[in-house]
């Protein structure tokens, strides 16, 4: 009966539940239900329905008397007891046990069967079931089974494997997409997970030709050009086709060979060949003895020239660190004309302390014919020397007075200077043997810069006592130089005697 395979697993589904409600196999009752899809034992030796359904009462009622004599207590404790149940652990009591609890299973399989085939009945019965000796198949109050049986599957009816006899939904229903499956077809539908038969075959591939009308080979049939289109070859038009031709014809695709052009212009006469060259000879490169500061860097050389005449021979004199010849920090540029030998000096002032190579470059027309490189020379960053030009002291009864000159270098200069620190002591006389502190002291400092007349003083007083009439003085003067070290000048007046 089942062709189709989602019948096929319908029926195996019911066959399932009718086994557990029957007690039969699910075996047996599938192949009872595979010729006509009912639970009629079809497949067996066939039996009078009303015999059947009258043992199937015989077999409900028997129970249903178990049931009532077991609440009654008539079998197992006999009559006298009507109140408590004993039940004595015996094997015939063992074994009436199991057979009440046997004979009761399958009265209840067997109501369930009644309840699905009812309608049948109450047909043949002309609206009862008396006529098969059953008069109670669902028991008394006292013995209504209340126990819900729950049969699960899809119970939603718009669902591809919908169970007609589900009541609790499992969540298996099953909802196809029909379409094309098939992804090389034209109209493949990708949701689609049941093909239909809707598959369409693909078109077939278009014709190539030549597809334009114009062409002398067009097909009209064609649906894809190829480019197999040939068309007649026009008349070539003649003319002039290089464009520097002053009658030069932009249409013309084949050349006649009437180009017109202008007459050239005559080669100019060349130049007659130059053979200047250039030495330089007598190089010298030092400091200049008369600059203080030592920072003037003398270039001097000598052009000889030969077969130069009537050419003018460009200089330059340049000066960059070593190793660095692009890197031009100091530059002059000089002429020399005439083919003799010409003497060139040039003196770079305030050059930067450090090492410096003087180059020279002789160039005709910015083309270098002689370049020489001198010596390096080296620009040392020059410090003054503090010096004491003069230094006096001076005193009284009651204060002593120092005087000195200080200066940056022992002639006029542009050296930059120091900041010097001045003090003047006074301590009791021989007391600084004994590390005494003075009895007073000033300080104060001066920037001392350059050559200059500028004596400056410092004094001290209210130092006596006691009638004390000698002293011992002591003048320092301290800086730090150029290289970072200390250095001091000092001078002392020892038993200094103060005039009244």
């Amino acid at each position: 009966m089942a062709e189709n395979p989602d019948d096929f697993d319908m029926l195996v589904r019911k066959a399932k539940t009718l086994a557990e409600a029957t007690g039969r196999s699910e075996e047996d009752v599938l192949a009872d239900l595979m010729d006509d899809g009912v639970l009629n034992e079809s497949n067996k030796e066939k039996r009078d329905l009303v015999s059947e359904l009258k043992e199937a009462a015989e077999l409900i009622n028997t129970v249903q008397a178990i049931n009532r004599e077991v609440s009654d207590n008539k079998v197992l404790n006999g009559n006298g007891n009507s109140t408590n149940v004993e039940i004595e652990t015996t094997l015939e009591g063992d074994i009436v046990d199991r057979a009440i609890e046997s004979v009761q299973r399958k009265a209840e399989n067997i109501k369930k069967i009644l309840i699905l085939i009812s309608p049948i009945f109450l047909l043949l019965g002309g609206g009862s079931l008396e006529m098969f000796g059953v008069t109670d198949f669902t028991g008394n109050d006292d013995d209504y089974d209340d126990t819900y049986y729950e049969v699960w599957g899809c119970t939603d009816y718009e669902a591809e494997n919908y169970d007609e006899y589900a009541n609790m939904d499992d969540g298996s229903c099953y909802y196809p997409t029909y379409g094309c499956t098939n992804d090389a077809a034209p109209n493949y539908d990708p949701e689609a997970d049941i093909d239909d038969g809707s598959c369409e075959p693909n078109p077939p591939p278009p014709r190539p030709g030549c597809t334009d009308p114009e062409a002398e080979n067009y097909d009209e049939e064609a649906q894809e050009d190829d480019g197999s289109c040939t068309y007649e070859e026009p008349e070539p038009i003649y003319g002039c086709t290089d464009s520097e031709a002053n009658n030069y014809d932009a249409e013309a695709g084949e050349d006649d060979g009437s180009c017109e052009y202008d007459e050239p212009e005559p080669e100019p006469e060349p130049e007659p060949e130059n053979n200047c060259t250039v030495e330089i000879t007598n190089h010298y490169r030092g400091h200049v003895a008369e600059d203080d500061e030592q920072d003037a860097i003398l270039i001097a050389f000598r052009i000889v020239p030969n077969d130069c005449e009537g050419e003018t021979i460009e200089v330059d004199i340049d000066m960059h660190p070593p190793g660095e010849d692009d890197e031009v920090d100091y530059h002059q540029y000089v002429t020399v004309s005439g083919n003799e030998s010409t003497d060139v000096s040039h003196t770079f002032d305030n050059v930067a302390s450090g090492v410096w190579v003087p180059r020279i470059t002789a160039a005709l027309d910015n083309e270098p014919v002689e370049v020489i490189w001198m010596w390096s020379i080296e620009v040392e960053e020059e410090t003054c020397e503090i010096n004491l030009f003069a230094i006096n002291i001076g005193t009284n009864n009651t204060s002593a007075v120092v005087f000195y000159d200080l200066d940056c270098g022992t002639e006029p200069n542009q050296l930059d200077g120091y900041n010097v620190t001045v003090q003047f002591l006074v301590y009791n006389v021989n007391s600084t043997n004994s590390s005494e502190l003075p009895i007073k002291y000033n300080t104060t400092e001066h920037y001392i810069q350059g050559y200059a007349d500028d004596p400056r003083m410092l004094r001290l007083t209210n130092f006596t006592s006691n009638n004390t009439t000698a002293y011992d003085f002591y003048w320092y003067a301290s800086w730090e130089n150029a290289d970072g070290e200390w250095e001091f000048v000092e001078r002392m007046w020892l038993n200094r005697e103060l005039s009244a």
